[in-house]
């Protein structure tokens, strides 16, 4: 029937819109595949963090983390095979970010929106189940309109029902997250940590761009001393004493006018540079 069409006949599965279709077997080695060319990305961003982490890690968040979303919401059963990359991270990307990395402690706060107090790096292997549910919700008004083959539809309650139905997928996923951070909150240490972090605007720094033209770039010890300071970690290299003779920390070198540090701030702050 297909001679000289040049078509080619599979019983397995084959490619389609970016995601797998066909048996099981397929599909897992269909994204194992993908996977393995994440991990070689996140692996050369790694390197590039070293230099400059908060670029990778804006880079990382709102670029590379999304390629594998669309994977997540249209192949189902796939969490586990997300392990490897979930290792990467935590093993080789992390400890880039941060002058000291503990994933014990820091792994699950992290894996948290960045306005509950994390980082929005989410694991993969947690989140791979969620995301195909929630896109098979999404998208289940459109799905019914198919499979019912009517000649006409009212497009405005379509619309309104798919809209309802990412408005339940968001409120889901918020209760979700701040259900982790209150378990997350019965541990001591990470109870202040989440507390300060979660409140309105702690987290802009973290969500906005470094542009380096509207001032917003921060080289890599900049960037790292601020993930210390917000997770309550201590700042590496800092001197025992200060210029005044006072045992030195985080409180004492923000606050002594001999330090330097106050006079810095100032002069790095808009409105010191306009005057």
């Amino acid at each position: 029937l297909f001679a000289g069409t040049g078509g080619k006949i599979t019983t397995e599965g084959r490619k389609y819109l970016g995601s797998p279709i066909g048996i099981r077997e397929f599909a897992k080695s269909f994204v194992s595949e993908m996977i393995s060319d994440w991990e070689k990305e996140l692996l050369d961003l790694t390197q590039i963090s070293k230099q400059e982490p908060q670029v990778c890690y804006a880079a990382y968040v709102f670029g590379l983390s999304k390629r594998w979303l669309y994977i997540m919401r249209t192949t189902p059963e796939i969490a586990e095979l997300f392990e490897p990359l979930e290792s990467c991270i935590s093993e080789q990307f992390l400890p880039t970010l941060f002058k000291k990395f503990n994933a014990d402690i820091l792994r699950e706060i992290i894996a948290l929106p960045a306005k509950l107090g994390g980082l929005s790096i989410f694991d993969p292997t947690q989140t791979a189940a969620d995301e195909y549910k929630y896109s098979t919700s999404a998208t289940g008004p459109l799905v019914r309109l198919i499979l019912e083959q009517k000649l006409t539809f009212e497009s405005v309650n379509i619309h309104k029902e798919v809209q309802a139905e990412k408005t339940s997928i968001a409120n889901a996923k918020l209760a979700k997250f701040k259900k982790q951070q209150e378990n997350l909150a019965n541990d001591t240490f990470l109870n202040k940590v989440i507390k300060h972090q979660s409140q309105k605007g702690a987290s802009i720094w973290l969500t906005t761009l470094p542009v380096q033209n509207l001032g917003f770039v921060m080289n890599s010890q900049e960037f790292q001393d601020a993930l210390c300071l917000r997770y309550n970690l201590p700042i590496s290299n800092m001197p025992p004493f200060c210029a005044c003779g006072k045992a030195n920390s985080v409180d004492h070198a923000l606050c002594c006018m001999k330090g330097g540090y106050t006079v810095m701030r100032h002069r790095s702050s808009p409105s010191a540079r306009s005057v």
